[in-house]
């Protein structure tokens, strides 16, 4: 009976010549690939010994062209006098036309050297670094250079150390006095970086559409409340404006009209008004706004002397829905018409007015418009609906335009 013979342990492992098959009982290796072995480019060790030497040597010699190459500049540099005096070939000097040039350039050379000794100089101490060839060293030489002194200084002024002084103490004051209350002086760096931010933003605007010909003013604020800042923050607007384009008018509209029963008439009290081109007003009469008195006496003092137009007026109305035209809540075709017919009237009694603009032409999605059955998102003041449709309003406004 033959003895039992285990097998050979066998591994594999890929080499760059392929996959071997190594026998750890034997020490066999087999290469099962058919790939041949890659051509062996490793230089030998000799061969970087040599490059090394071979390098150095190009460095070595590099370095010693680089100061011949020095030390020649420095020799023509003192071969040919000053930078500052020009250099003519012999060709050049001999010809006639250039003579007088050559002369000029030459006196005024001459100048520039005499300055140039004539500078104050002083003294200093310099070391220099200097090779022995004999002993094989290096060794280090002061002497005396002589140098041109530097510009004198100007003599300070005995009042301005007081005066900043003075100053610094001001402005620490006013820093002391905000600091106590630190929303006074958040509020200014708040309104610094509005007003800065704004004016990009204006400037952006005027810029992009100052060549749209259908453009006839500029506006810079609606419905906004009187104040100081305000008047400095609508200032900076109007000039960033006017920095660019100062062909079109200057407008902001306002919602501060008001009525006055003691002298029953509109009225509103707003210096800035004086600052613009053109004045207009928002105002929701029969919508927002119940009738003071008969729209045929409504009469308005507002802005006198300046042009006005009403920038927004009207109300709401659900297309196709029919009701009582002198019932608000009824959000009719009819009352919205009839709204409509009464603020015309009143325009008649406005003697500086220039023109007038419904609000709005469509009806328009809005998020806050919350009535359950008569917007349900939509903002309903539009002359046509959201589908397109003509309401009754629209019709009268188009008799308005084509009249006036």
């Amino acid at each position: 009976m033959e003895p039992l013979k285990p097998r050979d342990k066998v591994t594999q492992h890929m080499t760059r010549d392929g996959l071997t098959l190594d026998n750890q009982t034997t020490g066999e290796s087999v290469n099962v690939s058919s790939r041949e072995a890659e051509q062996e480019y490793t230089a030998q060790p000799e061969g970087a010994a040599e490059k090394i030497l071979e390098r150095a040597d190009e460095l070595h010699d590099r370095h010693k062209a680089k100061k011949a190459a020095k030390d020649a500049g420095e020799t023509v540099a003192q071969a040919t006098g000053p930078v500052s005096r020009l250099q003519f070939t012999a060709e050049e000097r001999a010809s006639p036309e250039l003579a007088p040039y050559i002369k000029k350039a030459e006196k005024r050379a001459d100048k520039l050297e005499a300055a140039k000794e004539a500078l104050p100089k002083k003294r200093v101490v310099t070391k220099e670094t200097v090779y022995d060839e004999a002993k094989g060293k290096a060794k280090s030489r002061l002497y005396f250079d002589k140098v041109e002194k530097a510009s004198p200084q100007l003599k300070p002024n005995p009042a301005s150390r007081p005066i900043q002084e003075a100053g610094l103490y001001l402005h620490g004051k006013i820093h002391e006095v905000e600091h106590e209350n630190v929303g006074v002086e958040g509020g200014h760096k708040g309104e610094e970086l509005a007003e800065r931010k704004a004016g990009r933003m204006i400037r952006e605007m005027v810029t992009r559409d100052k060549n749209r010909c259908a453009l006839t003013f500029w506006g810079v604020a609606n419905e906004t409340q009187p104040s100081g800042p305000r008047n400095a923050f609508l200032r900076h607007l109007i000039a960033c404006c006017r920095e660019i384009d100062d062909t079109r008018l200057i407008v902001a509209a306002f919602d501060l009209v008001r009525f006055d029963r003691q002298r029953q008439l509109f009225v509103m009290d707003d210096p800035f008004i004086g600052e613009l081109d053109v004045v207009a007003i928002n105002k929701y009469m029969g919508w927002y706004h119940p009738w003071p008195l008969t729209p045929d006496k409504a009469v308005w003092d507002v802005a006198r002397g300046k042009p006005l137009i009403i920038s927004e007026f009207g109300g709401e109305a659900l297309y196709g829905q029919h009701g009582p035209a002198d019932v608000a809540s009824s959000w009719s075709e009819e009352y919205q018409e009839a709204l409509y017919r009464d603020n015309l009237r009143m325009f008649e009694n406005i003697p500086n007015l220039r023109g007038v603009s419904p609000r709005i032409l469509f009806d328009f999605r809005s998020p806050f418009r919350f009535h359950p059955a008569n917007q349900e998102g939509w903002n309903r003041k539009g002359l046509v609906s959201d589908q397109g449709y003509r309401k009754k309003a629209w019709y009268l406004m188009k008799a308005y335009y084509d009249k006036h």
